[in-house]
């Protein structure tokens, strides 16, 4: 198949901003809802990067965060055939269990998960102490690497 210059082009910036971002863990854990919540918040990012078409680089990175979005939705579409009978926010196939040493995918802060269902789970950050999330942010927390002692 022959790839028009525009998509092998755009496939560039799309591939260097997952670059920027592959320390977050991927989307294979990210519930399919969550992501289009992102998608839309990057589709209001490219809009307000369009209100100064003297910053062509900056609506190319937005473009590029919208695409990579939709990406992301249309991978766990075409890979995962039971997504759409889930429930909304249904854990699936997560690598933590209770007690395990995790970290917040952007910040690398550390912290223990002390409980986890499929409502959501609560995290004993190190810093700033315990917080109850929904499952839909599962995505962002990933195993710490586990030492010898």
């Amino acid at each position: 198949m022959d790839v028009r210059p525009e998509i092998a082009w755009f496939a560039e910036q799309m591939s260097g901003k997952l670059d920027e971002n592959a320390h977050k863990g991927g989307w294979n854990r990210c519930d399919p809802w969550w992501l289009l919540g992102r998608l839309r918040e990057e589709a209001a990012e490219l809009q307000a990067a369009m209100m100064n078409p003297g910053a062509p680089e900056v609506i190319i990175r937005e473009a590029a965060d919208v695409a990579n979005f939709a990406m992301m939705i249309a991978d766990l579409a075409r890979n995962t055939d039971k997504w759409m009978r889930q429930r909304r926010y249904e854990a699936t196939d997560i690598p933590i269990e209770v007690g395990d040493r995790v970290c917040d995918s952007d910040t690398e802060a550390p912290g223990t998960i002390l409980e986890l269902d499929d409502r959501g789970f609560l995290v004993k950050w190190d810093d700033i102490g315990e917080i109850r999330y929904p499952m839909e942010d599962i995505c962002w927390i990933r195993p710490l690497e586990k030492t010898d002692a």
